[in-house]
């Protein structure tokens, strides 16, 4: 199977078989309450770039961040704000709406090598940029996009410092 064929894959198959079921949309819950609000920018992968880039869900971008101390009043401002949204909006199994995360991001570690730096404190090399997806569909590759995979259950990534001012791991 190749590349193309695996990401495809990866986003699940349909056969011409199965049922369908009618839902009610306004009945489907969101199961996590905040994403972030970066305007990214995405590219087709090639065969090179697609090899050993992490994939995932759109909405698990930047669940974790790392951001400057000189961002705390901004980051409290942003959780009072969230706070009232989650008076407002949680449900008994997840969330009526989402919360969308909108942060200045400065750069974190600075320096043109400042990834492979940071991949070299964890004991392992930097990668291809993720690869973002929807339930039925593959968004893109990020442009400008890197990411560290100290151990298996460890993945830092983000965007380089010369895409969108930052080069902070995420």
């Amino acid at each position: 199977m190749g590349w193309l064929d695996r990401l495809k894959s990866s986003l699940g198959s349909k056969s011409s078989g199965a049922e369908s079921t009618r839902v009610n949309l306004a009945s489907i819950a969101y199961s996590v309450p905040t994403v972030a609000a970066d305007a990214l920018v995405f590219a087709m992968p090639t065969q090179a770039s697609f090899e050993g880039a992490p994939q995932f869900h759109e909405d698990e971008w930047c669940q974790i961040e790392f951001l400057r101390r000189d961002a705390l009043a901004t980051i409290q401002a942003t959780l009072a704000r969230y706070k009232s949204f989650e008076l407002a909006h949680r449900l008994q199994h997840g969330w009526a709406e989402l919360f969308s995360r909108e942060l200045s991001r400065a750069v974190v570690v600075e320096g043109a090598d400042a990834v492979e730096r940071v991949a070299k404190i964890f004991g392992a090399a930097p990668t291809n940029a993720p690869i973002l997806t929807t339930t039925s569909r593959s968004l893109g590759q990020v442009e400008g996009g890197f990411s560290i995979m100290p151990s298996p259950d460890l993945l830092l990534y983000g965007l380089g410092a010369a895409f969108g001012g930052r080069s902070d791991p995420r």
